[in-house]
């Protein structure tokens, strides 16, 4: 009897330890904020109408700085399997009070913007899904947009990623 116990128990382990194998996350793009190199902003182009900016080791921030209310900044990815790693993950530390933000994707022509993950004034953990929003599937390379409403407001991001569950 004690036997069978035993064979039991480790059974739900060995399952329990493949099912979290099965479930791993797949990373296909992530940036933790520690570097605001190749991000293009109002210094590139400045209809961006948004500065971003190392606000600390692992945190950089974004601000609306232009004409309009409203500001961007993208980042262009490369060769992400958006059947494999469909959603966008974002990892806000502070908004702005009166401001928001939300973040889209668009193609390298910037003929489109997608959004992905809607406007927001919630620091905290956002998710969204590009192969839902887009219908684009296989590897694709787009950038990442960053967008902050409120004249002269900013968002702090701590983490952004491409990764496979929205889990």
């Amino acid at each position: 009897m004690l036997r069978k116990y035993v064979s039991a128990l480790t059974l739900t382990g060995l399952l329990a330890v493949g099912a979290s194998l099965i479930a791993e996350e797949i990373i296909g793009w992530e940036t933790d904020c520690s570097s605001i190199k190749d991000w293009y902003d109002n210094k590139t182009d400045a209809t961006y109408g948004a500065k971003i900016e190392q606000a600390e080791p692992s945190v950089f921030k974004v601000t609306q700085d232009g004409k309009d209310t409203w500001g961007k900044v993208a980042f262009v990815v490369k060769d992400v399997d958006i059947s494999k790693t469909p959603i966008l993950e974002v990892k806000v530390n502070k908004v702005d009070q009166d401001s928001a933000f939300k973040v889209a994707v668009a193609p390298l022509d910037w003929s489109d913007t997608f959004v992905i993950i809607p406007r927001s004034s919630a620091d905290g953990i956002q998710k969204g899904d590009i192969k839902a929003a887009t219908n684009w599937s296989g590897k694709k390379s787009f950038n990442v947009v960053l967008i902050v409403e409120g004249k002269g407001k900013a968002t702090w991001f701590d983490n952004i990623r491409i990764i496979s569950s929205g889990k």
